[in-house]
């Protein structure tokens, strides 16, 4: 009877130490698992926050470029009234290209997109600068045989009024051109 009282009692014993052996083990991995959880949750907060970012992102462009569009549909839409000189005149006052000047006066506030192409003589050498408000702002150097292009592809910033042109910078530089139109100068408006 006492032997079989003391393998009870070890039996007992080594019962409760494995079960609390194994009661350590489950919360140990119960925290992992909560743990783990949190941050999941914390991560899935962050990409709902990013995909709503964008969304809204997305509709303000959206809304920006429909903007963009009405205008263009509302000021572009030939009337059965309206010549095409009376339209070429209107398209080139409303966009701020004086024609006589060569110089760009930004209509309103926004962001431009400014594009030139620039041919030099054949074998000259040709240096171009952007100027924006009289400051020169980007140059263009071109040499070598033959005729070659100077270009821009810019992106600025411009307050109404702003004044953007395109010239040949120092003595001896001469720009190309004949009635192939091979030197162009354009602009629109992004924003």
């Amino acid at each position: 009877m006492i032997h079989t009282t003391k393998l009870s009692n070890s039996f007992k014993v080594q019962s409760k130490n494995e079960t609390e052996f194994y009661r350590e083990q489950m919360n140990t991995l119960l925290e992992s698992l909560s743990s783990k959880t949190e941050e999941l949750s914390v991560t899935e907060k962050k990409r709902e926050n990013a995909l709503e970012t964008m969304q809204n992102t997305l509709h303000q462009d959206q809304r920006r470029f429909n903007q963009s569009f009405d205008f263009l549909l509302e000021n572009f839409r030939l009337s059965p009234n309206r010549t095409i000189e009376e339209l070429t005149a209107w398209q080139q006052k409303g966009n701020g290209y004086d024609t006589s000047t060569g110089i760009f006066t930004a209509p309103r506030q926004g962001v431009y997109h400014i594009t030139a192409v620039v041919m030099s003589l054949s074998g000259g050498t040709l240096f171009l600068s952007l100027k924006h408000n009289n400051e020169y702002t980007a140059g263009s150097l071109v040499s070598g045989d033959g005729h070659k292009t100077g270009t821009f592809d810019v992106v600025l910033n411009l307050q109404k009024g702003d004044k953007i042109s395109v010239e040949s910078r120092g003595t001896g530089y001469t720009v190309y051109s004949s009635i192939n139109k091979y030197t162009t100068f354009s602009g629109h408006l992004i924003v």
